[in-house]
């Protein structure tokens, strides 16, 4: 017992170390389709492609044909949707157990988040903003939409389901609302609703319409990628290990120090979207 206690908190400092200082990198461009563009502070717009930097102060957009999924240094994942703009505000990946912060700001469209090591190690310092509400992870798969013309089956404003783990979705007024496995939550605004674009008045938990959450182009690679980071993390712990503490760590401990906590079994459809 004494030596996997040993071992855990090994390897929770290295990768606190690992982390590292305050990278100008804070991502990439690990899969992209169609129109998309980024645009930096002072910097004209410009095609992005696939391995391109993403830094802070980013500002990314897709075009109606256009998706990306943004593979970041924490090996978080930032799939975002056709017609969507969104702003990488800020991305701290340093040294210290309360250092390591990430924010990212929905101006447009929707996205598809997955936590990385941040929002497991640090998850209070993890922040999706959006037109209407500020998301907070709980070891999160997710997809938020921001719906700003209202369908026949669906009002104007903001729709988030989550796929694993859990969210806090905290609105303008600043109530909150945990948001499960499984469970899709609504918000919208006073001027969304004297505007005629909401009927409702109220925010909640609500049964998502059929369609509203559209898996796209790299969906379906995203538990491949998932499985990669994890791998890649494993392998700069293993190698920046003293050799004498080396078997002290179980090759899976990473593994198992992420392993999710047993719950209920989900549907099988439990994916947003499916």
């Amino acid at each position: 017992m004494q030596g996997t206690s040993l071992a855990r908190a090994l390897v929770l400092g290295l990768l606190l170390v690992l982390a590292g200082p305050v990278w100008a990198k804070v991502g990439w461009a690990e899969k992209v389709k169609g129109n998309v563009s980024l645009e930096m502070i002072g910097e004209p717009p410009r095609p992005l492609l696939v391995g391109d930097a993403i830094e802070e102060k980013a500002r990314l957009r897709t075009g109606a044909d256009g998706e990306v999924v943004v593979h970041f240094v924490d090996e978080a994942l930032l799939v975002i949707r056709p017609n969507s703009q969104i702003d990488v505000n800020y991305y701290r990946f340093t040294a210290g157990d309360h250092s390591s912060a990430s924010a990212v700001r929905l101006l447009k469209g929707g996205l598809r988040f997955v936590t990385g090591l941040i929002g497991k190690l640090n998850r209070e310092e993890v922040k999706i903003f959006t037109p209407m509400a500020t998301i907070g992870v709980r070891g999160t798969d997710f997809d938020t939409l921001f719906l700003e013309v209202p369908r026949d089956d669906a009002d104007a404003g903001l729709y988030t389901c989550v796929t694993e783990g859990g969210t806090v979705l905290t609105g303008e007024n600043g109530e909150s609302i945990e948001v499960a496995q499984g469970q899709t939550a609504f918000t919208t605004t006073a001027d969304f609703v004297a505007k005629g674009l909401s009927k409702a008045r109220e925010w909640g938990l609500i049964r998502p319409p059929p369609g509203l959450f559209q898996s796209g182009t790299f969906d379906g690679q995203i538990e491949e990628l998932k499985r990669e980071g994890l791998n890649r993390l494993q392998g700069k712990l293993t190698d920046q290990l003293p050799s004498e503490f080396r078997g002290l760590v179980p090759t899976d401990m990473l593994g198992s120090l992420f392993a999710k906590k047993k719950e209920a079994p989900k549907p099988a459809s439990s994916r947003c979207g499916a």
